[in-house]
């Protein structure tokens, strides 16, 4: 929602500048993100009409719970502490980061008073190219500032600084924060980095900052004194599967079986559910959006072929239109007949992640 002043209610209630725990959201399926708000940066939610957009296309699962759970404990942790407890969240193209987190702050609406505006979280996607200025005037833009790109750079940090005070900003999410790794040089921007530490230490709130792979794990360590306000960096990782293992079987049957009421349609369901498993899994490598993209395609082809089921067939088309050339896929799964064996082809291991530490370990949120 664009405005053209920004007036915000102002740092004397204390209980603005921090978001309760009181106030904190169960994930339930009325959660919804706004397409608009995904586009701007900008999460508004104080249209009633638009809250449902999204919400068939979310999936609650317990890696979601995980991650919204670690961010109570940053936001809690933060109150009692003298310096804000920051978190960053990693994880490949198509993970999920960016929709469990927009969900996550659809549950904290803009609010529009008399007295003006209350911003209890702020979302922002880190401009591309970044600098310490572009950054500064994204947060303004956001934050509604109608002038947010005139000015130097320290009156626009000292007005994103006033205005996140003022506005009762609780927690601040930055995505794509890769981008403080120049594409060319392939460099750590150590200036804007730096500017964003003195930033979080300067509105001494949480910053959840996201990006892909490990180049949080670079930024960071890059920084020291950044790195030092971080309580986690968690990694979201492809949804496991494992024959022998009857653990990761049930959790993805489970995924797969609330992604069938999403889409409003059910696979065909025969005497080999699980190698039916086992053949989607391969098709996916486990990840949430290459799933979704799947199965929501199939279910396009068996309506357009009139099928009350998604069939191998309809999956099958689905994996060769979206899925095969981008994952580089040998086989398709799909084409192997029901009822004979799928024989998955070897899969070659990945580099192991350097997975960074957390630096408090008796949250359970964390294990």
């Amino acid at each position: 929602m664009k405005i053209n002043t920004i007036t915000c209610v102002g740092a004397q209630n204390e209980s603005m500048a921090i978001i309760s725990s009181d106030d904190l959201p169960e994930i339930v399926d009325e959660s919804a993100i706004v397409y608009e708000s995904m586009r701007s940066g900008i999460i508004d939610t104080t249209n009633a009409d638009d809250l449902k957009k999204l919400s068939k296309n979310i999936i609650h699962y317990p890696m979601m719970s995980k991650i919204v759970e670690m961010i109570r404990d940053c936001i809690e942790l933060s109150k009692e502490s003298n310096e804000p407890q920051c978190m960053g969240i990693k994880g490949g193209p198509g993970s999920g980061k960016t929709t469990i987190l927009l969900d996550f702050a659809a549950g904290f609406p803009r609010k529009y008073t008399d007295s003006g505006s209350v911003i209890p979280l702020l979302y922002i996607k880190t401009p591309s190219p970044v600098t310490e200025k572009a950054l500064a005037s994204k947060i303004l833009e956001v934050l509604g500032d109608p002038a947010s790109t005139s000015g130097t750079l320290p009156a626009l940090t000292s007005r994103a600084t006033n205005l996140i005070r003022d506005c009762g900003v609780g927690v601040v999410i930055l995505d794509d924060f890769h981008h403080l790794i120049d594409q060319k040089t392939d460099e750590v921007l150590y200036k804007v980095a730096d500017w964003i530490k003195v930033l979080i230490k300067e509105t001494q709130i949480p910053y959840i900052v996201v990006s892909v792979d490990n180049h949080i794990d670079r930024i960071l360590e890059n920084n020291e004194q950044l790195s030092r306000l971080f309580l986690y960096v968690e990694d979201i990782t492809p949804l496991e599967f494992d024959v022998n293992n009857e653990g990761t079987v049930i959790d993805f049957n489970n995924f797969v079986r609330l992604a069938e009421k999403k889409i409003g349609k059910e696979i065909l369901k025969n005497d080999s559910w699980k190698e039916m498993l086992l053949r989607i899994w391969y098709a996916t490598d486990g990840v949430v959006g290459n799933l979704m993209n799947l199965l929501r395609l199939a279910a396009v082809y068996a309506e357009r072929a009139g099928n009350p089921f998604i069939t191998l067939d309809d999956l099958s088309l689905a994996f060769e239109k979206r899925l095969k050339r981008h994952l580089k896929k040998e086989i398709n799964p799909f084409l192997v007949p029901e009822g004979r064996h799928f024989d998955m082809p070897p899969i070659v291991p990945k580099k192991p992640k350097n997975k960074r530490l957390n630096k408090k370990t008796s949250l359970s949120a964390g294990k």
